[in-house]
């Protein structure tokens, strides 16, 4: 029995570490993340999300990314994850987003979004809500999704976790970016 139930065990991991797939994630939940993010219920009004606001850190609500980006003129960079259990969204927040050469970039360049689709902790009804509206809008299918947008919500360009690190990361950025 035990020979049979340790191959099984270990294709089962296998798996759910290759895939991060959006039909894993039906429970919403919130997450503890090294990212700094501002939850829309902190943000009652623009003026206090203005006081709140550093260029370089991560928003979760979409109606303010689009307001700073069409202040800025930046584009919105959505990081659409599975936080707190999708293996290759660690990889992403760990290699590229939570370094400095990533996060000196995004400061000049980018306004960010996190929407998270954690499975071990609730979000607000309302995020829950959001989130979701957002995944299908863009049509997301899997974990981590990047997707670049213009002020008015329109995609410029899509991409996910690459291997090299945040400063291939963001060579690749300039690369998509300078596409649009």
């Amino acid at each position: 029995m035990k020979y049979i139930i340790i191959p099984l065990l270990i294709t089962l991991c296998s798996i759910s570490f290759l895939s991060c797939s959006t039909k894993n994630s039906s429970n919403q939940v919130n997450q503890e993340d090294t990212l700094k993010t501002e939850s829309p219920d902190s943000l009652k009004t623009v003026q206090a999300a203005k006081d709140k606001y550093e260029p370089g850190t991560w928003l979760t609500d979409y109606t303010l990314a689009l307001h700073f980006a069409k202040e800025s003129g930046k584009p919105v960079l959505i990081n659409f994850t599975g936080s707190d259990w999708c293996p290759w969204c660690f990889r992403l927040r760990d290699e590229v987003f939570s370094q400095d050469a990533f996060i000196n970039y995004a400061k000049e360049n980018l306004i960010l979004l996190m929407i998270d689709f954690p499975m071990y902790k609730e979000l607000p009804a309302e995020q829950v809500k959001a989130n979701n509206a957002l995944q299908e809008k863009y049509k997301i299918e899997g974990y981590p999704t990047v997707v670049i947008i213009n002020a008015e919500g329109k995609e410029i360009a899509r991409t996910g976790y690459r291997e090299g690190g945040a400063e291939n990361y963001v060579t690749h950025l300039k690369e998509l970016l300078a596409k649009k």
